[in-house]
């Protein structure tokens, strides 16, 4: 170890760290993570990369680093034989996290002061457009319209910044219930409607062969099926059909949102789910978005205990799969 390593993990100043072994410093399932996936993966191509969280000795606080194994191969090690090492560094990631924090403070601070001015115009274009300042000519009245619709369009966006910077915190609370989700989907269709009308588009659900009753937050979970409907709208080909299919898989229900579109690279579907990741298609064609749908149904998915994916085929679409767990009882 190097004198840095030295301090990251608690030892005196100047002890050598020969002999430490470092998964002492990891959880149990780190430390087997490292072991068994890690150091095979890096042996095998050469390196591999994570992070982790590691406790000094001494201490009881986490610290979150970054893990990288290299493995470097001589083949003159004597006698014909090849010497592998493992080089092991590590990245000390308190200073992101840092940023991270003042980021989402940031986010939560500018989303709330933007509230308060945008329901001021909406209320206005509201009073406006209902004749309060007196009767409107055709033209005025489409562009009031057109301000009412942008502003909406901004309250949406500044919502969806504060729900994400929430996420990132975990500073949100669930309220959970038992429902039908069947009825949830059709419900998040209905809401979806216009998006998929704009180009003749429809959306369906395949009906699961018995109610489906989940426990779980009844809004969250229709923001996810919202967000999962308006994100295949956008990439869907015009004069498509969205197929929503529910169906239960053991202790869970599994619900898939299938289009049919230019779909996604292999390399951006985990991409895809990062707070503003906008793919490639988005920009070159200007789909609009902020890149925050995708977020924010992934962290309530996880959040009530489900798991989110995509999987895609190019020039043929797209399928948004998540889980959550059926209701017990």
């Amino acid at each position: 170890l190097n004198p840095a390593g030295i301090r990251l993990i608690g030892l005196e100043e100047g002890a050598s760290g020969v002999g430490v072994d470092l998964k002492d410093f990891m959880s149990p399932e780190q430390a087997e993570t490292v072991s068994n996936i890690g150091f095979a993966q890096a042996s095998e191509t050469g390196g591999w990369q994570t992070e982790i969280s590691i406790t000094p000795r001494n201490s009881e606080r986490p610290i979150p680093v970054e893990l990288l194994l290299v493995t470097v191969r001589n083949p003159s090690g004597g006698r014909g034989r090849e010497v592998t090492t493992v080089n092991v560094f590590m990245r000390d990631l308190r200073d992101r996290e840092a940023l991270q924090v003042e980021r989402r403070e940031f986010v939560l601070t500018v989303s709330h002061e933007l509230q308060t001015p945008l329901t001021s115009m909406k209320m206005y274009a509201d009073m406006l457009g209902e004749g309060d300042a007196g009767e409107l000519t055709d033209q005025q009245q489409r562009l009031v319209n057109n301000l009412k619709s942008t502003v909406d369009r901004l309250s949406r966006m500044v919502d969806d910044l504060n729900v994400v910077s929430l996420l990132e915190a975990g500073r949100f609370n669930l309220r959970t219930e038992r429902f039908d989700l069947d009825d949830l989907v059709i419900s998040a269709i209905e809401i979806s409607e216009p998006a998929f009308a704009d180009r003749g588009m429809r959306a369906r659900m395949v009906q699961p062969g018995a109610a489906v009753t989940v426990n779980a937050d009844r809004e969250r979970t229709l923001q996810v099926m919202v967000n999962l409907l308006n994100n295949a709208a956008k990439y869907a080909e015009a004069d498509t059909e969205t197929v929503v299919t529910v169906s239960v898989i053991g202790s869970e229900v599994k619900v898939e949102v299938a289009n049919k579109g230019p779909g996604i690279a292999e390399e951006d579907l985990q991409a895809v789910f990062e707070s503003f990741y906008r793919s490639e298609t988005a920009r070159v064609s200007r789909i609009p978005g902020s890149g925050l749908g995708l977020s924010i149904a992934r962290g309530f998915v996880e959040a009530q205990g489900g798991k989110i994916w995509a999987e895609s085929t190019l020039g043929e679409g797209s399928t948004f799969i998540f889980t959550l767990p059926l209701a017990t009882g």
